[in-house]
C-alpha cells in the first residue's frame, strides 16, 4: 500500500525561493527604516530591492550610503547621526535589525514558506 502526499503550493514555494527572498528583503528594508540615517531623507528614500541568480539584495543607492552604513567618515572619524526624524539612526542598520528582531524575521520567513506571501 502506497501513501501519496500532495505538497501542492508548498512544494512550489520551496522549489522557487526567490519570491520569498524578495519578500524578506522588503520586510527587512521596512524593519530597518527607523535605523537608517535620515537628515534629508534621500538615502532612506532611495532604496532598491534587486533579485538576481544569487538572491535578493537591498541597495541604498546614494553615493554616500556605504560610508553611512560603516559609520566612519573618509578621514576616519565616526559619524554623529541626526536623530530628529529617526531617533534610532546609526551605522550597520541591517545588522541591528537582525540582532534585535531575529525572531520576527524567522516568523515572517516561516509564514511565507508555509502559507505563502501575504499581499499588503
Amino acid at each position: 500500500m502506497n501513501n501519496q502526499v500532495n505538497l501542492g503550493e508548498w512544494s512550489q514555494r520551496l522549489s522557487n525561493p526567490k519570491n520569498i527572498e524578495l519578500a524578506l528583503a522588503y520586510k527587512i528594508t521596512e524593519m530597518s527604516d527607523p535605523y537608517v540615517p535620515f537628515r534629508s531623507g534621500a538615502m532612506a528614500g532611495h532604496t532598491k530591492i534587486i533579485g538576481d541568480d544569487v538572491g535578493a539584495h537591498i541597495v541604498y543607492s546614494e553615493k554616500y550610503s556605504h560610508k553611512q552604513f560603516v559609520g566612519v567618515s573618509p578621514s576616519g572619524k565616526p559619524f554623529n547621526y541626526t536623530i530628529t526624524h529617526h531617533p534610532d539612526a546609526g551605522s550597520h542598520w541591517i545588522n541591528r535589525v537582525k540582532d534585535e528582531s531575529i525572531d520576527e524575521i524567522k516568523e515572517f520567513t516561516e509564514e511565507a514558506l508555509i502559507h505563502g506571501i501575504k499581499k499588503p
